[in-house]
């Protein structure tokens, strides 16, 4: 794809916003395998050398070093595709922007980003907002924020947490080093950027999902 080709080799490219446009998880797992480095191959030597001969200066195993912000709101990212992410968040030495709004990740999706979470010392604004994630993402997020060091702009709203999911996102932040003050309510914590608002009934039951 020349997109990815471009981005590879690109040495200014900061922000990329690819929102709505019909990407799925294995797309996704391409883009990622620009944005990582990986271990020199007896091919990647040789191609190597072909480009040496050729008087080209840029090595064919070369990953982007300078994005910041990525945008793939609207997508199918999946829990798949936030596989291939956490790769990139593990390693990528920029990326302190990520927008996952609306991305289909489901409750298998939460626990995967928790994992980036957990060791990510660059991302500071992550949107996960509408991906349908359940209690059981929120748990395992809440666990990965008591541990998290540099997220400071998180958007966690129109998810299907429930009352118990939330409560555990709030202990979660209490032990954050990044959210230092926490107010008694999830709806309202001063003093940062965390939105878990969004309180939605299904049916008339009178049960609420954050």
């Amino acid at each position: 794809m020349p997109l990815l080709h471009e981005l590879r080799f690109c040495d200014s490219l900061e922000s990329l916003d690819l929102s709505w446009n019909a990407i799925d998880h294995r797309c996704v797992k391409a883009l990622c395998e620009v944005l990582i480095p990986r271990d020199r191959s007896e091919k990647d030597v040789r191609e190597e050398k072909f480009v040496q001969e050729q008087n080209m200066t840029m090595p064919l195993y070369a990953y982007n070093r300078t994005l910041k912000s990525l945008s793939l709101a609207g997508n199918r990212v999946e829990c798949l595709g936030v596989t291939s992410l956490n790769r990139v968040l593990t390693t990528h030495e920029c990326l302190s922007e990520l927008d996952l709004f609306h991305a289909n990740l489901g409750a298998a999706g939460g626990n995967e980003i928790s994992k980036s979470l957990r060791v990510n010392t660059v991302l500071k604004k992550l949107n996960i907002r509408f991906n349908n994630i359940t209690q059981e993402g929120a748990e395992a997020i809440a666990n990965a924020l008591s541990e998290n060091t540099t997220l400071k702009d998180l958007n966690l709203a129109d998810n299907h947490f429930g009352r118990l999911g939330v409560l555990k996102l709030y202990h979660g932040l209490k032990k954050s080093r990044s959210f230092l003050d926490v107010a008694r309510t999830i709806g309202y914590i001063p003093n940062t950027k965390i939105r878990v608002r969004g309180m939605r009934k299904e049916g008339g039951g009178g049960k609420y999902f954050f």
